[in-house]
């Protein structure tokens, strides 16, 4: 019979764990050292800036708040049928005017004539 215990710390391989069992050093454990169905528990593995945009599957449904999208979110984010006036978000031309397709036959809250706060009797004095 072979000593394994005495071999690996004579070479100074592994030392003795709680309960006589081999424990390696963090720095000497390698990918050939863990077996494909290792079951490696999520918490314990360091992933710190090492999640790249392909470990996700499409279907992961990660929740919107978990998303950093400071000034990163784009029109093309945005749903056509978001952009009314109804949902407060107004799409521009090309001339960065709001097309009249996008104007509600109804409007409510401020009159036309009172947008910017004044109405046309403040800017001018009948003589």
């Amino acid at each position: 019979d072979v000593d394994f215990l005495g071999l690996y710390k004579l070479l100074r391989l592994a030392a003795p764990a709680s309960g006589g069992a081999l424990r390696k050093g963090m720095a000497e454990i390698v990918n050939a050292d863990i077996a494909v169905g290792a079951d490696i528990v999520y918490s314990k593995l360091y992933l710190t800036g090492k999640i790249k945009a392909a470990d996700i599957v499409t279907a992961a449904g990660i929740p919107y708040s978990k998303l950093n999208l400071a000034l990163k979110l784009l029109v093309s984010d945005i749903k056509a049928d978001q952009l009314n006036a109804a949902n407060k978000l107004l799409q521009l031309d090309a001339s960065a005017l709001v097309a009249l397709a996008q104007i509600p036959d109804t409007l409510t809250g401020k009159s036309a004539d009172k947008v910017d706060g004044y109405d046309a009797s403040d800017l001018w004095t009948p003589v």
